[in-house]
C-alpha cells in the first residue's frame, strides 16, 4: 500500500492523434499519478502500445514497487504544498 486509503482511477480511450497530443498520450498505457507520468516517455500522436523499464528488463506494465514508489512521491509532494 502506498498510504492513500482511496485513490481515484480513470480510464481514458484515446480515439485518435489528435486526442493523444492533446492528452501528452506516451502509448498505452499511459499512467498519470497527479496529472503526471512518473515514468516519463516521449509523448506520441500514435496510438501504440508502451513499454516501461523495469529492473527485470523491458515490461508492459511497471512494477508494484515502480508504482508504489510513484504513489508516495506524488503524496510528499502533495503534502508539502499544503
Amino acid at each position: 500500500m502506498a498510504g492513500a486509503a482511496e485513490v481515484d482511477v480513470f480510464a481514458i480511450e484515446v480515439q485518435d492523434g489528435t486526442q493523444a497530443s492533446r492528452l501528452g498520450f506516451a502509448g498505452s498505457p499511459t499512467i498519470l499519478v497527479n496529472g503526471r507520468d512518473p515514468f516519463p516517455a516521449i509523448p506520441t500522436q500514435q496510438l501504440a502500445c508502451r513499454t516501461f523499464q523495469t529492473p527485470r528488463g523491458p515490461a508492459v506494465l511497471p512494477d508494484k514497487e515502480q508504482l508504489t514508489d510513484a504513489i508516495r512521491a506524488a503524496l510528499t509532494r502533495r503534502a508539502g504544498d499544503r
